[in-house]
């Protein structure tokens, strides 16, 4: 079935194509980190390796990601030591051996589960579509085999399907509800008193003797690295335009293969009410949702209002259940199946998903239709359609043209320029850290730096900077490491050792002030006791996710959770009281002074919002000792050396 999909633009599967549609996937998911490359190896999980690359490539991606999600509250401090670096190595290390689990178990997802898949991945879609073109072409330009792909696909879904069902298996008791409910709503408030490094700069002088010391002692941070130029050749397949103009007949011709990609295939405008089943109970989900529709049928009332008293999806709910137009592929099945046998204006009878219990109406339907071929949007896309097809064939016997000729001519890129008619353009100069333009893709880097490359002098095989876009490079120009001079790093060095002293001095000020508070009891006394003038500042009642307390306070993330990690009854003793350094080795000295505990509700939907989070909690913790049994059957390896020379050459300067 997938080849045939693979293959066919109309035919007995064409129907398939038409409807895949919608819901996002990361293509790009599977292997990620799989880049090949002879660095050096940091782990090795039963027969599979994980090199410095690979833990390099993992700990971008999730720096990334905690600066998108926590945007203004995000601290890098916290993640800029070694035991960070460790955490995403284990995450690396903990997937591998699911990954290994599954495949040595012979679990894989069926095609009717990838055929899902496929169709939800915006790469493979053409105006919102699913475009068999589209999954070819986007496959080769990764340099992925549909075969292969399909089978880390189906791999992947037995992954997820196989958590699923045993996260599925763990129960949540009342008492555990009532737990969380108070775990997330407890308040507390504590007062703090800040100590930055900026304020102490000023105080601090740095003697020549003390940056010769520095310089000397630690020389090998102040080297600048080998550097090199590159001169390349690049076929971007944008910048291609063909020779000549399209006639009528091969446009025609390409719109009756495409035709698909102007069809708008029909939709159904929906509402619905959802009774969740949950703690009721599938039987009493069943009697609310039969209650609703006879309020709507038979009692007269509009299907809006009940829908905003009665609907539990929270996100259409206060739209009157409004789905909008919902395409076929879209809703499961039960609901699907529901929908589309109803006619307009019909309120159904309840329909049951693993959701819960439904009631649909359908308000109206938006029957398929195709634009012909002499629409002006048709017109326009399919030259576009056109141009892009004769750009891709260029780009492919350039590339290939590129290919041989710098091959057959290994120690120039004049040969391939003169012949392709492409320029030989040249980069700045640029570390094993990259640089700019092409010098900033990794696999530039790690070719330009390789033994045949930098040492030999040779032209490099086709890069891939991006889909569509190719390089040939060689080494024009090199400088080798060397010790910056004294003077060129003395400001940085003196900077360096003002920094220090200044956070040392915080941290002294911070000491003592602890010291006063652990025996006063409160910081403005303990301040008084030390002759500072501080300004307190008041957390107020928090939850413990806030991060601004009163009059609009910045408080620490930091400062807040370890605030909410200390014990309840620490509120108002010694326990309490501590100091942490935080974003930019500023220093903070804290008393949690309030401890309040919510009302637990017994029933309504925040109780059930609880409810649910306790039951993922449950299902993670069950996951996660599920993992740790197939851990244990599996042989790991973590090269420590290997290890410590990533960390030590990523580490910031001081």
């Amino acid at each position: 079935m997938l080849q045939s999909i693979r293959e066919s633009t109309s035919g007995p599967f064409a129907w398939i194509v038409v409807a895949i549609i919608t819901v996002p996937f990361a293509f790009f998911g599977i292997e990620t980190f799989r880049s090949g490359g002879g660095d050096a190896t940091v782990a090795k999980v039963g027969g599979e390796k994980i090199t410095q690359r690979e833990l390099q490539l993992g700990y971008e991606q999730r720096y990334q990601r905690l600066q998108q999600m926590m945007g203004e509250s995000f601290d890098p401090s916290l993640i800029q030591g070694p035991q960070f670096r460790r955490t995403v190595l284990e995450d690396m290390v903990r997937e591998q051996v699911i990954t290994s689990y599954v495949e040595e178990s012979g679990l894989r997802g069926t095609d009717a589960a990838v055929l899902e898949y496929l169709r939800q991945i915006p790469a493979f879609q053409v105006d919102g579509e699913f475009s068999p073109d589209a999954y070819r072409d986007t496959l080769a330009a990764n340099r992925r085999q549909p075969d292969a792909f399909e089978a880390q696909v189906a791999d992947s879904i037995a992954t997820e399907q196989l958590q699923l069902a045993i996260g599925q298996s763990a129960v949540v008791a009342p008492g555990e509800v009532e737990l969380a409910y108070r775990m997330q709503h407890q308040r507390r408030r504590f007062s703090q008193v800040t100590f930055t490094i900026a304020e102490f700069r000023d105080e601090v002088e740095v003697t020549d003797v003390e940056i010769q010391e520095r310089y000397d002692s630690q020389s090998q941070r102040y080297t600048t690295p080998e550097q090199v130029k590159l001169s390349y050749i690049e076929v971007n397949q944008s910048q291609l335009t063909p020779e000549g103009e399209p006639d009528e007949e091969a446009l025609r011709a390409l719109y009756e293969d495409q035709r698909g990609r102007f069809t708008t295939v029909e939709a159904r405008q929906t509402s619905h009410i959802l009774i969740k089943t949950g703690e009721r109970g599938s039987a009493e989900a069943q009697r609310m949702a039969e209650e609703a529709r006879e309020r709507i049928v038979n009692g007269g009332e509009s299907f809006e209002d009940v829908a905003r008293e009665l609907s539990e999806d929270g996100g259409s709910a206060q739209s009157g259940g409004d789905l909008d137009w919902v395409e076929r592929g879209v809703m499961v099945p039960e609901f699907e199946d529901a929908l589309f046998a109803m006619s307009e204006g019909e309120v159904s009878e309840p329909v049951e998903t693993d959701f819960g219990w439904h009631i649909i109406k359908l308000e109206s339907v938006r029957p398929e239709t195709t634009k012909p071929f002499d629409d002006a949007d048709v017109q326009a896309r399919i030259r576009e359609i056109y141009l892009r097809d004769a750009a891709a064939e260029r780009f492919q016997a350039l590339t290939e043209e590129l290919e041989t000729l710098a091959y057959e001519s290994l120690d120039s890129l004049e040969p391939a320029a003169e012949v392709t008619g492409l320029t030989i353009e040249e980069t700045e100069w640029f570390s094993r850290n990259g640089g700019a333009g092409i010098a900033s893709n990794d696999d530039v880097i790690e070719t330009a730096f390789s033994p045949i490359v930098l040492e030999e002098g040779e032209n490099s095989r086709l890069i891939e900077i991006e889909p569509g876009r190719v390089v040939v490079i060689r080494v024009s120009d090199r400088q080798p490491e060397a010790l910056r001079p004294l003077d060129a790093v003395r400001e940085e060095i003196r900077a360096e050792l003002v920094n220090e002293a200044a956070a040392a001095r915080a941290s002294e000020q911070a000491d003592a002030l602890l010291v006063s508070l652990k025996d006063t009891g409160a910081l403005e006394t303990a301040l008084q006791a030390q002759n500072l003038d501080r300004p307190i500042v008041d957390s107020g009642l928090i939850e413990r996710t806030d991060v601004e307390g009163r009059e609009g306070a910045r408080l620490s993330p930091r400062v807040v959770r370890t605030v909410f990690a200390k014990p309840r009854d620490a509120a108002g003793q010694t326990e309490g009281m501590g100091q942490l350094t935080v974003a930019g080795g500023d220093v903070v000295v804290y008393a949690l002074e309030v401890v309040e505990d919510p009302r637990v509700p017994e029933t309504g939907s925040e109780r059930q919002t609880v409810a649910d989070r306790a039951a993922a909690l449950a299902a993670r913790q069950e996951l996660a000792a599920w993992e740790a049994a197939i851990r244990e059957q599996t042989k790991i390896k973590i090269y420590e050396d290997a290890l410590a020379q990533q960390i030590e050459e990523s580490a910031p300067p001081y």
